[in-house]
């Protein structure tokens, strides 16, 4: 069983969405939200599966359905269709644990989990978080994190590439943050320090999940991305008010 996160972020950043001219009063029904939870458990003996899920439901059904797709790719099983409800993403979680503790009964529990928060939001922008853990047997769970950003004026998803405007300063100050995070020397090259993983050429890189919180842009590298999974993720954070020119939206 394979879960497809970063696949879902890459194919879900580079959607876009029609745009219509509101009034004031529709636009903000369209952006504003409250939280859903789904939380489910199967139990067989002392085992049990468990799904939990928190959301933000926006007035927006387009954004609406592109959240829940996100969550069902996220816990989806390799071959499962894309067009898969939320609800029926669900039971089909936790059919594939009954089915496998019908034919192996010594199978130990499953947990999925997903939080989604609005980590952002300006007059211009929009950006959610999603984190993610799940355990499926194996030598450990797996937790991953995914950034979406919206430019609300447009109604249109922003992907990474369209979101960076200067990629080589953008990846000098990120490289700075690293090292602190990391405690590794301005003499050091990183790929000498053998604790992390570099690029087809060796070279440090940006993240997948680059997203908004606060008056902060994040690159959050999740585990093995850059690292093994003792590592753990690395989340640096640059202030915005550094990053004008370097990267949308942070202009004042």
């Amino acid at each position: 069983m394979k879960f497809n996160h970063l696949l879902a972020f890459v194919v879900v950043s580079a959607l876009v969405f029609s745009c219509q001219t509101k009034k004031p009063e529709e636009s903000q029904e369209r952006w504003a939200f409250e939280i859903k939870k789904i939380e489910q458990k199967t139990c067989a003996g002392k085992e049990c599966v468990s799904v939990d899920i928190s959301y933000p439901v926006f007035g927006d059904e387009k954004l609406q359905s592109l959240i829940e797709r996100i969550i069902v790719q996220g816990m989806s099983f390799e071959g499962q269709p894309e067009t898969l409800s939320l609800d029926s993403a669900v039971q089909g979680f936790i059919g594939e644990y009954i089915a496998l503790k019908k034919e192996f009964p010594d199978a130990i529990s499953w947990e999925y989990s997903m939080e989604v928060r609005v980590s952002y939001q300006s007059d211009s922008l929009l950006s959610l978080v999603f984190d993610s853990f799940s355990f499926t047997g194996g030598a450990h769970p797996n937790s991953f994190r995914s950034y979406l950003n919206f430019d609300k004026n447009t109604g249109q998803g922003i992907t990474n590439s369209e979101l960076i405007l200067e990629e080589r300063t953008l990846l000098s100050k990120a490289e700075v943050e690293f090292r602190k995070y990391h405690a590794v020397g301005e003499d050091m090259n990183l790929k000498d320090d053998g604790r992390f993983f570099l690029n087809e050429r060796d070279e440090f890189f940006l993240p997948a999940a680059i997203g908004f919180e606060l008056d902060s842009l994040v690159l959050y590298y999740n585990s093995y991305e850059i690292g093994p999974y003792v590592m753990g993720p690395t989340e640096l954070k640059l202030p915005l008010s550094e990053l004008a020119g370097i990267v949308a939206f942070t202009n004042k």
